[in-house]
């Protein structure tokens, strides 16, 4: 593939939940953005930093994230 052909791959995906449900949030690198899957698409105002991701990421990982997962019960949020 030359580097015309070249398209930017997400890191991290989580589904939203609870008071976020009908989205997901997509990670690449140091940025997120919140998709509204009833709209089929990007919410106005994205992207953000990961350090401003509302489920509060540790400093360590704001820089990028390479898997997710949604926690429940105890290890929800």
């Amino acid at each position: 593939m030359g580097a015309s052909s070249a398209r930017p791959y997400v890191n991290a995906i989580l589904n939203g939940e609870d008071t976020e449900e009908g989205g997901a949030f997509f990670f690449l690198k140091d940025q997120f953005v919140r998709y509204d899957w009833n709209q089929d698409q990007v919410e106005d105002g994205y992207p953000l930093p990961i350090s401003q991701f509302t489920r509060n990421i540790p400093p360590p990982f704001s820089g990028g994230l390479d898997a997710a997962i949604t926690g429940r019960g105890d290890y929800a949020g």
